[in-house]
Order: structure tokens, then C-alpha cells, then sequence
């Protein structure tokens, strides 16, 4: 009689050891499944907070440059012409050279020298679509190379229906002494842009409050956007 019941008793305690294998495994999935989604909500947050903070410095930036009331061209706005004239001995009147270009503010700018009269030239040059716009420049310019000449001027390019302004930089006299290879270089700061117009690719202002269903909230600035740019903003 005993023998049975320890028969009985047998596939029962093997039963609930599978049971308990069982629950045990499901139990460590579900710590699994629960760690990933957890990781994937960090880093969605993250991103969130990332994004928010790229539109908060974007919104400062605006702010400052809206506050400037004088158009003074930020630090940024420098850069250097640099080229090197070869050959100046074999050119004849007419002839020259010019460097390539660079374009900043809006406006294409350059610099090149030209022979006339048994005289070298050099000069910069600004060429703008942009029409009524100036840019007052500060230029920092020197002669590689011909007595190291530097020298320091302000000028205010403005735009010229169908041609370019230029500022003659160095005159010099051919009379022998001139190397057959010169370099300038010349320094321009923007100081201050006028007449300089951009167009709004899309406004977020109260004007979109009708269309938007969407309202973020930047230092006290709301932005009126609709849930398919919110979500497509959040996924670049």
C-alpha cells in the first residue's frame, strides 16, 4: 500500500518542479522585457531633452541677434583671401589673376590683381543678389613677400546693379623691382549688414494657433506646430 502511494506522489513532485522551472524562466524574460523598455524610455528621454535643449539655444541665439539693434556682424563673420600672384614678370597691360572665391553674408567675395600702364594693382572685390545691401568691413591686408606691407581700412561694400564692387588695396610701380611671385592676404571682419532680408520658411507663431494641436513651450516662448512635425522633429 505504501509503495503506491509513493508512486503517486512521484509525478507530482515532478510536476511542480516543471512548474517552478517554468515560472522561473517566464520570470527572467519578463526582467528582460522590462530592462529594454526601460533602457528605450531613458534614451527617448534623452533624446527629448536633447532636442529641447537645441531649440532653447536656437530661441537665445534669435534673441540676441533680435536685441542687436546696431546689425553688428557676429564673431563668425571673419575670414581670410589669401592667393599667390606667379609670373608677374611675364604679364603685359590687361593681364591678371584673381583668387578664388568665398562666400559669407550673403555676398561672393574675392580678391586679384591686374597690370595697366607698367603698374600692379591689387584689389577685393564683393558681388551681391542681394540688392540694396551693404556690409561695412574692416580689412587687415598685407604683401607677402614685397616688404611685407600691412595695412589696416574700412569700407562699405554696397550692391551694384550688374557689377561688383571693388576697393583697390596696393598700387605699385613695375620698375624692376617687383618679385616674380607675390602673395596677399587680406583679413575681412564684417562690422555691420544692412538692407540684408530673409525670408521666413515657417512661422510658429499665434498666427498657426487655428492649424496647431501642438504647444511647445521655450523660455516663456510658445511655438504653435502640428503632432506630425512634433513627431517628425523628434525623430531626426
Amino acid at each position: 500500500m505504501t509503495n503506491n502511494l509513493d508512486d503517486e506522489t512521484e509525478p507530482i513532485k515532478d510536476l511542480k518542479i516543471v512548474l517552478q522551472s517554468v515560472k522561473d524562466e517566464l520570470l527572467e524574460k519578463l526582467k528582460i522585457v522590462v530592462a529594454v523598455e526601460t533602457e528605450e524610455i531613458k534614451n527617448s528621454q534623452k533624446q527629448i531633452a536633447e532636442k529641447l535643449q537645441s531649440i532653447e539655444d536656437a530661441v537665445s541665439k534669435m534673441s540676441i541677434l533680435s536685441n542687436n539693434s546696431s546689425n553688428a556682424a557676429p564673431e563668425s563673420n571673419r575670414f581670410i583671401l589669401k592667393h599667390e600672384f606667379k609670373n608677374l614678370n611675364k604679364m603685359e597691360d590687361f593681364d591678371g589673376d584673381y583668387s578664388g572665391d568665398v562666400v559669407c553674408c550673403n555676398a561672393t567675395w574675392w580678391i586679384g590683381l591686374e597690370r595697366m600702364d607698367d603698374r600692379f594693382t591689387f584689389y577685393i572685390s564683393f558681388e551681391t543678389e542681394q540688392r540694396n545691401m551693404s556690409i561695412e568691413a574692416k580689412l587687415t591686408f598685407k604683401l607677402i613677400g614685397y616688404n611685407n606691407v600691412t595695412k589696416i581700412m574700412k569700407r562699405c561694400f554696397r550692391w551694384r546693379e550688374n557689377t561688383y564692387d571693388t576697393l583697390e588695396l596696393e598700387d605699385i610701380e613695375d620698375g624692376g623691382q617687383v618679385p616674380d611671385n607675390l602673395t596677399l592676404e587680406v583679413e575681412v571682419e564684417i562690422l555691420k549688414i544692412t538692407g540684408f532680408k530673409k525670408e521666413k520658411m515657417r512661422a510658429f507663431d499665434e498666427s498657426q494657433k487655428d492649424v496647431s494641436d501642438v504647444v511647445l513651450v521655450v523660455q516663456d516662448t510658445r511655438f504653435y506646430v502640428s503632432k506630425m512635425v512634433h513627431i517628425h522633429l523628434f525623430h531626426l
